[in-house]
């Protein structure tokens, strides 16, 4: 008879979870309103705004630079959790990671 595999390991070897979506936006400007349309709907959940380097470059670079593309410019901190918004995408992480079933 072979060993059960584990459902859950005892001590997680994930520093961090990330679950990221891309996205093309519809308006130019979307990045810039991005992060406050989000952060007064998630405030209390997230209530602390932190800018991330990308957002001091300007966006004509941002968006002629491939690996600029789909990085995040803004960040909510919410304890372990974060949700992280650029031009084009939104991402949330948690640094306590629950479980698949629950992330």
């Amino acid at each position: 008879m072979s060993p059960r595999m584990p459902t859950q390991l005892t001590k997680s070897p994930l520093i961090e979870a990330l679950f990221e979506i891309r996205f093309e936006p519809t308006v130019p400007a979307a990045g810039d309103l991005l992060p406050g349309l989000l952060y007064s709907a998630m405030k209390t959940e997230y209530p602390e705004v932190v800018p991330l380097p990308v957002a001091s470059i300007p966006r004509q670079i941002r968006d002629s630079n491939p690996n600029l593309l789909y990085q995040a410019s803004h960040r909510l901190v919410g304890g372990p959790n974060s949700v992280q918004i650029g031009d084009r995408v939104v991402a949330l992480s948690t640094t306590a990671y629950p479980g698949w079933l629950r992330f």
